[in-house]
């Protein structure tokens, strides 16, 4: 059973038109324009890469979790050095789009310095399109793996095999 029912129509919109309209519905629930902006452009990419199941339908999942204060729509991601050495990027409880931005732009920097990288995201909602990251880094020339998962007591949304309710985190990877 899917979240939303498709009942075999389906409205066409040019792609910047998609953009507007879901870069304003999270502008109006509380986020940055520029978080607003970025989050509406990676939702409209994953619907024109084929990806529809993180595309522009998300943006009720979002809103839904901003009403609820499952994630915080003024959150901004925020990258810190550990006293590892590591890098760690905190998204403040809000959507992950923006975390993971700022995780490959300093992945990317981190490993054109030293020859490889690794930074930890965490406190941060759906990611949207792993694949749409991966694109970003091969086009600076970079492998970079990126592997996700959530916190089983927060985002239950996969069902165990046979099951009907979720009961584990997603985890997906991309390569």
């Amino acid at each position: 059973m899917s979240k939303l029912q498709f009942d075999g129509h389906r409205l066409e919109i040019t792609a910047g038109n998609a953009k507007n309209q879901v870069a304003q519905a999270l502008s109006q629930c509380g986020c940055p324009e520029n978080t607003a902006n970025e989050v509406a452009a990676h939702l409209v990419d994953a619907n024109l890469c084929g990806v529809e199941s993180h595309g522009v339908m998300r943006v009720i999942q979002y809103v839904k979790q901003f009403t609820s204060q499952r994630m915080q729509a003024t959150a901004r991601p925020v990258l810190r050095r550990m006293p590892s050495g590591s890098f760690e990027v905190n998204g403040q409880g809000g959507i992950g789009i923006p975390a993971m931005s700022l995780a490959i732009e300093q992945s990317c920097v981190l490993s054109r310095k030293n020859g490889i990288s690794a930074i930890a995201i965490r406190d941060v909602g759906h990611t949207g399109r792993l694949g749409a990251f991966a694109e970003r880094a091969a086009e600076q020339g970079h492998l970079v793996i990126v592997m996700g998962g959530g916190n089983r007591k927060t985002w239950r949304q996969v069902a165990p095999y046979g099951g009907s309710q979720g009961m584990l985190p997603t985890n997906p990877y991309c390569i």
